[in-house]
């Protein structure tokens, strides 16, 4: 999409735009939250997806980015999953903001959570059988 059909498409003026996208370090603007969801979605992108690519392709070569597609599509919705159950949970169990939650928490959980996730890849891919893993 060209730059001037894109600022369009956002509402984002041109000149704001081009700004907004400048490659060079040195003329790096912050871009606001909805900018960033207009350009989302004038690209037709699904955003915990683009989150993704954006932080993991930066680990992986340019030519070999297709062969992840497939693995961040499921880790976009695994995320989307997760984090929906978490905050369903925190509000039907009334701990949104409570001082019981704590970030201390964070490592544990991901790793729980992690760990689950490799097995079952490795079940799913015939790796391993589920007893192998204590699953």
């Amino acid at each position: 999409m060209r730059s001037h059909s894109l600022a369009r498409a956002t509402g984002i003026p041109p000149s704001r735009l081009e700004t907004l996208l400048n490659k060079n370090p040195d003329d790096v603007t912050a871009i606001t939250v909805s900018e960033l969801e207009n350009i989302i979605t004038a690209l037709n992108l699904d955003a915990l997806e683009a989150i993704l690519r954006a932080d993991t392709f930066n680990l992986i070569p340019d030519d070999r980015r297709d062969r992840y597609e497939p693995i961040i599509h499921v880790l976009s919705a695994i995320f989307r999953e997760v984090s929906a159950t978490v905050l369903q949970a925190a509000v039907e169990l009334d701990t949104i903001g409570d001082p019981e939650v704590k970030s201390e928490w964070t490592p544990v959980l991901k790793d729980v959570i992690l760990q689950r996730i490799v097995k079952e890849i490795a079940v799913a891919a015939g790796h391993r059988t589920r007893w192998m893993l204590d699953v």
